[in-house]
């Protein structure tokens, strides 16, 4: 099974090497990782610990290309990591995640052959998300501060580490609002 990877990172040779480890173990050893794009923020750490994470990078992966711009700005990681995704299977990775389970990627597959454009790794932060099968949020339209109507509900998505499709981020990328975080714009009444 093929797998991208789209990785947000600082200049943390610490964190990034704990998170690859545990991602090495838990799913890139099972499964044929194809393409790694990283974006290397200049945020924390100095050019030594940045010239680190870009050694343990290209040790961790075959080939992997690495974007180092000017300032930090997470909206602008994402979108560059997202703008050329792909296509096929990508894992969208923080570097200060740490991966405590197997992961079937078969599995991942072969939801993503649904109408599923993304499936979201939970943590304990997550709180019940990982209770219900989808992950959604309710919305009422309001008028004058009243929520009226029916709820709709709305599958629920964002930036936290998990898998997509490689089209449909390229569709996400340009929809970003550079001046918000990306994981609080992804609700329809922020963005």
């Amino acid at each position: 099974m093929k797998l991208s990877v789209c990785l947000v990172a600082g200049r943390r040779p610490d964190l990034l090497e704990k998170t690859l480890e545990s991602f090495s173990h838990k799913l890139f050893n099972h499964c044929d990782v194809d393409q790694v794009r990283v974006n290397l923020d200049p945020i924390f750490g100095s050019e030594d610990d940045q010239q680190q994470c870009e050694r343990i990078l290209r040790a961790a992966f075959q080939s992997v290309e690495i974007n180092t711009p000017m300032k930090p700005g997470f909206a602008k990681a994402v979108q560059w990591l997202w703008q050329d995704a792909p296509d096929g299977l990508v894992l969208h990775l923080e570097d200060d995640w740490i991966c405590n389970e197997v992961i079937d990627i078969e599995l991942v597959a072969e939801w993503m052959k649904t109408d599923v454009r993304s499936i979201q790794l939970l943590s304990a932060t997550h709180g019940k998300k990982g209770l219900n099968e989808y992950s959604e949020s309710r919305h009422r339209n309001r008028c004058f501060g009243l929520r009226l109507g029916r709820r709709q509900i709305i599958p629920s998505f964002g930036t936290s580490p998990g898998f997509f499709l490689g089209d449909f981020l390229r569709k996400l990328a340009p929809l970003l609002n550079l001046e918000l975080d990306p994981e609080k714009q992804m609700k329809p009444e922020i963005n």
